[in-house]
Formats: structure tokens, C-alpha cells, sequence
């Protein structure tokens, strides 16, 4: 599994360009995350 200090430097050898993508591509995926977290809470209960 991928460290975070290997991530941002990953990111940052991207260049601005590739950079925007995958924030977005993050975002989706955190957001996305904390509703199935959200919708898994609401089914235990």
C-alpha cells in the first residue's frame, strides 16, 4: 500500500495538469466513501 509521502510526490511529478484530475478523482472518492460509511452506520442501526 502506497505511503502518503509517496502519493504527494507522485502527485507532485504530475504537474499541474495531472494534479487537478486526481484531486477531483480524491474528492469523488472520499465523498463516495463516507456515503457508503454513512449508508452502512444507517443499515447496522
Amino acid at each position: 500500500m502506497p505511503t502518503v509521502e509517496s502519493v504527494k510526490h507522485d502527485i507532485h511529478a504530475l504537474g499541474t495538469a495531472g494534479k487537478e484530475e486526481i484531486l477531483n478523482y480524491l474528492e469523488e472518492v472520499f465523498v463516495l466513501g463516507s456515503f457508503a460509511t454513512e449508508v452502512t452506520n444507517e443499515v447496522k442501526y
